[in-house]
């Protein structure tokens, strides 16, 4: 069951250069087919016979009981990402539109042991760090890993600067 919870999760989420458009199937699939079903049932009540009629109500049954089903089983084993440990798990809770990024929660022991942990859990063919510092110096990662930067523009105000002077003052 794992492993089919994240292909799946990697399906609409992981693959290179995702197509929004499955992306966008994928949700309307998760939020809008309750209520097709439920209309497709409610035609099919307006327009059937008493025979369509009695199997409505034992679809009908079936589908609360299966759905009743879903929320226990989701309640008693919860996998928000199923490579995700500790606190990036607890994160993925909090915040469920995270999508393909691996939140780095801190670089204490405790933290980067979740990370590493995660980050050889996980299924992927490439490990891009875009973090401060080089992971691959503090964790071992048993995948390919490409390290990218970046540059830090600052529009407006205040200024990174700005705030750093305010909470740390002057040197």
């Amino acid at each position: 069951m794992q492993h089919l919870n994240q292909f799946v999760f990697l399906l609409v989420n992981g693959s290179p250069g995702a197509v929004p458009g499955v992306q966008i199937v994928a949700r309307l699939l998760a939020q809008w087919s309750i209520y097709a079903v439920a209309a497709i049932m409610l035609l099919a009540w307006v327009r059937g016979g008493s025979k369509a009629r009695i199997s409505l109500v034992l679809a009908g049954m079936t589908a609360v009981l299966g759905l009743l089903m879903n929320m226990a089983i989701g309640t008693l084993w919860y996998v928000p990402r199923p490579f995700a440990v500790g606190s990036i798990a607890k994160t993925y809770e909090k915040y469920p539109t995270t999508g393909t990024i691996l939140p780095a929660m801190g670089y204490g022991d405790k933290q980067t042991k979740e990370l590493e942990e995660t980050i050889n859990k996980s299924d992927v063919d490439l490990v891009v760090i875009g973090t401060p510092i080089d992971l691959s110096r503090v964790i071992k990662i048993n995948k390919p890993t490409q390290r990218v930067r970046y540059e830090l523009q600052e529009i407006g105000q205040p200024t990174l600067k700005d705030v750093l002077m305010k909470k740390f003052g002057k040197k």
